[in-house]
């Protein structure tokens, strides 16, 4: 028996989401796994990237074996319904790691769809209970696994948090992502509406337009920094996890995708040894909760009350739990922990 997978091309080395998906392959790597396919590659071109993530397709199926068990990412664009229907034929064992549903963000597919793609599966992992019981409401049939974090790798041995015991003052939040207009409108909206008075930002990430900002004390932005850079340099007190363009909540697709999924941005923030901040009704919510890794709030205008009233030693205590899974995380303890059960699953059934 071979663990398998197939590598594509992926759209910049330091994309957020390429990262997430080449920190899975050194995983898999690690755990011995074969790219079956081609060298993974790293072009923003379109028809580059189609010919470059074809070309691995169709090597890595000539190369699949009968007993074989064959790792996917899904959405695997174009290829994965084509890839599943070979990987049967040749009888080899299907487990797919769902990174989302095409029907809630993308609206690319519909349920029915979706689900005659993700039915050819011998075993689908998820991240998360909530994703778990979207699959059986829908009468899915085969085993599904939860791995619950996203793992988040290092790509230099000297990438070490920086060490620091004492809240700031004024208290610091980061926030790290890609700022597309729409997904991270919010920044705006809160510095026009309720500016913090007793805590600060530091924004991370590219197309933050800092001169619509008018705290700029209060919020500012630093560009882009890779994710070992922000691990290594931040100073933060704690991560925020919040998308869309109200500082209310969280509605529209981006609140239905935090009340199924959870996105790699609080595992980024706990490697960096900083507990979280999480919309309260996000599906992450219940994983800081039952780890105390951070706090759940329904509103960002509470945090100018809550984040001076958190004393040091109640935040020591959601600290050192964040480091305790941060360790896991640059271990890859989540995704090896997953497979592995799910890989004794089926040897024994």
């Amino acid at each position: 028996m071979r663990r398998v997978y197939i590598s594509k091309n992926y759209p910049g080395l330091f994309n957020g989401g390429t990262k997430g998906k080449r920190d899975m392959e050194r995983i898999m790597d690690d755990m011995g796994f074969i790219n079956i396919g081609c060298r993974p590659t790293f072009t923003k071109n379109k028809i580059l990237g189609f010919l470059y993530t074809l070309r691995s397709v169709i090597v890595g199926l000539c190369n699949l074996r009968r007993g074989d068990y064959l790792m996917l990412f899904y959405p695997f664009k174009k290829y994965y319904s084509f890839i599943c229907r070979v990987a049967r034929f040749k009888g080899v064992k299907l487990i797919t790691l769902i990174y989302d549903f095409g029907y809630y963000r993308r609206k690319k597919v519909t349920r029915e769809q979706e689900k005659r793609r993700l039915s050819k599966n011998d075993y689908l992992l998820v991240v998360n209970k909530h994703m778990k019981q979207e699959l059986i409401d829908q009468n899915y049939t085969m085993p599904v696994g939860i791995f619950h974090l996203w793992d988040v790798l290092s790509d230099s041995p000297d990438t070490k948090p920086v060490e620091k015991t004492k809240l700031s003052h004024p208290v610091e939040v980061i926030y790290a992502g890609k700022l597309v207009p729409g997904l991270h409108d919010f920044l705006y909206v809160l510095d026009r509406e309720a500016p913090p008075q007793n805590y600060e930002y530091t924004v991370f990430g590219s197309s933050f337009f800092e001169g619509q900002i008018v705290h700029k004390d209060k919020i500012r932005g630093v560009g882009y920094i890779p994710t070992d850079e922000i691990i290594k340099t931040t100073t933060g007190d704690w991560g925020l996890v919040w998308y869309g363009n109200s500082i209310e909540g969280i509605d529209g697709v981006y609140g239905e995708y935090l009340r199924l999924t959870t996105s790699h941005k609080p595992c980024t923030y706990m490697r960096c040894h900083i507990p979280v901040i999480s919309w309260s009704q996000a599906a992450f919510a219940d994983f800081v909760k039952e780890h105390k890794v951070g706090i759940c709030i329904d509103s960002l205008d509470q945090l100018d009350e809550i984040l001076p009233n958190i004393s040091q030693e109640e935040y020591n205590v959601m600290k050192n739990n964040a480091i305790e899974v941060s360790n896991k995380l640059e271990k890859g303890h989540y995704f090896k922990t997953a497979y592995l059960e799910a890989e004794q699953y089926l040897m024994d059934h």
